[in-house]
């Protein structure tokens, strides 16, 4: 699943459909073991960006069990 700003837009990826969804309910995500480890200097990076536009640029790619599979930092961030 892929979690953005859009709420209701699918989007197709390698065949497959993914939803697109807005939340603000983040503590539902959880990180999986084996990412990278959380850099501080991105996620200021992306704090100063949230603030300046509003918003994330890029969405949270979670699977089925809301593990996040791409966006920790921008996770972290929020």
């Amino acid at each position: 699943m892929i979690y953005d700003l859009f709420e209701g837009r699918e989007k197709s990826v390698s065949g497959k459909n993914y939803q697109v969804k807005f939340t603000k309910k983040y503590d539902q995500f959880k990180k999986i073991n084996g990412n990278r480890v959380i850099n501080r200097g991105v996620v200021s990076r992306l704090i100063d960006s949230i603030e300046t536009h509003g918003y994330l640029m890029n969405p949270i790619l979670v699977n089925e069990k809301n593990e996040i599979i791409d966006g920790q930092h921008r996770h972290s961030a929020l």
